[in-house]
């Protein structure tokens, strides 16, 4: 039997008008350096889904900004460490020497999300070329950022958030935690805590896909959490909302110097 109207759901409706004009409340400004993180589905009905946006970001970061997001593919990484799910050891060979290479702006980044895919799609993208690590940008900085990507610096200076934080970039977070901030990791890796490992990612070399191995450290976003709490506590984020979705907004270079203190303070 069919709801009667009183009863059935109601969803907000926004177009890319309604989100520029959040954004810009939320504090987004033309020229700025921006990485995102978000969750399209917890903004309500965005017409056009994570096309308008991107659309929306584009606008209000203008011809002098730059968009960039986190484009992992954790799949392309060292079996051993495999846990959702882990694998026999007797598949280990399997994915080390038959795994697709990276393939840089062609990548399979599904498990990244809507928006990275849809800024996939995009003109005048730029990949970083970290098999496991990378990031995806767009605007007047991109190509720099994303330039050089040491295999064993995922996600230190020498990485594109090193060049971010040179850049004085700020962070916008759209219906997700602070667990998905990939900004912290620079922090993280300052900090020296984390256990170094050896990893390993087939890489195309020339006419031949190989699997190469590099130093890499035992990255656990969970910790970002109470990192991000305490930044709130000291009035460092700026909450607010883009249709109703929670935005949590804030410089990349606070988010290093509180999580590097933090991990510090742990050894």
């Amino acid at each position: 039997m069919e709801l009667s109207h009183s009863k059935k759901t109601q969803f907000a409706v926004f177009n890319q008008a309604d989100l520029s004009k959040q954004l810009r409340t939320i504090g987004v400004v033309e020229g700025d350096v921006l990485e995102v993180h978000a969750s399209i589905k917890s903004i309500g009905l965005v017409l056009g889904g994570a096309s308008t946006l991107l659309d929306a970001l584009l606008e209000v970061l203008g011809f002098d900004g730059t968009l960039v997001m986190s484009a992992q593919s954790w799949g392309n990484s060292e079996p051993a460490y495999f846990e959702n799910p882990p694998i026999d050891i007797e598949l280990f060979h399997k994915v080390r020497f038959t795994h697709p290479p990276f393939r840089g702006k062609t990548e399979d980044f599904h498990s990244m999300g809507s928006l990275v895919q849809a800024l996939q799609m995009r003109p005048n993208v730029y990949v970083s070329s970290h098999p496991q690590a990378a990031f995806i940008a767009t605007g007047k900085h991109a190509k720099w950022i994303t330039q050089v990507h040491p295999l064993n610096d995922a996600f230190g200076n020498g990485s594109p958030l090193g060049r971010m934080r040179e850049l004085k970039a700020k962070v916008l977070l759209i219906g997700v935690d602070y667990d998905r901030c990939t900004g912290m990791h620079l922090g993280e890796t300052l900090s020296e805590a984390r256990p170094i490992l050896i990893q390993g990612s087939r890489i195309q070399i020339g006419a031949e896909a190989k699997w190469i191995k590099f130093l890499s450290l035992a990255y656990d976003s969970d910790d970002f959490i109470p990192v991000g709490k305490q930044m709130e506590q000291e009035q460092s984020v700026s909450i607010n909302l883009l249709g109703g979705a929670i935005t949590k907004f804030f410089p990349l270079e606070t988010a290093v110097l509180k999580t590097q203190n933090y991990f510090e303070a742990m050894k």
